[in-house]
């Protein structure tokens, strides 16, 4: 799609200062939130006995989801200000990250992903998902990250045969999100191109341009700041052995949608509120200075 030039950067030079590649902690953290909220995916659940109150029922207005706007993160050339340590090439890329891996600012717990192969490859895949969409659950190296696993089961309320979303599951969402918000989206900016050779490199091999790939990842903060403002009472079914939402309105939403439908009012915004601080962040001329 046409973009105005006040979208676009140019593209960073490999001169630019020596920085800490935190455009890898923005996809992992992605992918830490995307993998956590997904394997939560209406599991089955601990049923409560049925009770013979309703719960409290607001009827919605259909929905008809906003489109997330695509929009080229500008590139930008970054004058020399100090000598930085070279690139490696994107197949060398999983030792060079383990080797700097300390200077992502990561929690220590975290140190386990840097234990994958292929992470700016999985990363950039997942993004490109998330831009579609999806959520990629197979490109997470998330699998060893206890301190982002809820601890309390999955759980409904059942009323006069009804199914409803019990709002306790909330709380099992928080220690993820707080994790991701904690992030400065202006950081996260300014440091934005020093991976992005590679990560382009990575989004060539998928097949498609790789300049596009600052694009997807705005789309992808897109997906998220589209989702609907839920706060009411939320109707499930049961189907197989998992759950799905019983308004057809939100079943049919993108699934990144549907999972952050699923993580409650509060949550959902504060994500969308990070979201829409880093897009601003990414398009910001001055913050890439």
């Amino acid at each position: 799609m046409d973009v105005s030039d006040q979208d676009r950067i140019t593209p960073a030079t490999p001169q630019s200062r020596w920085r800490r590649p935190a455009l890898l902690a923005l996809a992992i953290l992605l992918l830490a939130t995307g993998y956590y909220i997904y394997q939560q995916s209406f599991p089955d659940a601990v049923e409560p006995p049925a009770s013979t109150e309703s719960p409290i029922s607001v009827d919605l207005p259909p929905i008809v989801p906003a489109q997330p706007k695509a929009a080229d993160i500008p590139q930008q050339t970054v004058q020399q200000q100090e000598q930085e340590p070279s690139l490696p090439s994107l197949a060398d890329s999983d030792d060079f990250l383990r080797l700097h891996w300390q200077d992502l600012g990561l929690p220590d717990d975290t140190q386990a992903w840097s234990q994958g192969d292929f992470l700016l490859q999985r990363a950039t895949t997942f993004i490109d998902g998330l831009a579609q969409g999806a959520v990629l659950r197979k490109f997470t190296p998330l699998d060893n990250s206890p301190f982002l696993q809820p601890k309390p089961p999955f759980k409904v309320i059942k009323n006069n045969g009804e199914i409803w979303l019990d709002e306790t599951n909330f709380d099992r969402y928080k220690p993820a999100i707080t994790f991701l918000v904690s992030m400065q989206p202006e950081h996260l900016a300014q440091l934005f191109h020093w991976l992005r050779p590679l990560l382009e490199a990575a989004y060539g091999e998928l097949g498609q341009p790789p300049e596009q790939f600052g694009n997807q990842l705005i789309t992808g903060l897109g997906q998220i700041l589209a989702t609907p403002d839920i706060d009411a009472p939320i109707k499930l079914k049961r189907e197989s052995v998992l759950y799905q939402f019983a308004d057809p309105a939100f079943e049919s939403l993108p699934d990144v949608q549907k999972l952050l439908l699923r993580i409650g009012p509060q949550n959902r915004q504060q994500l969308k509120d990070w979201s829409e601080s880093l897009k601003n962040a990414l398009l910001a001329e001055q913050a890439l200075d």
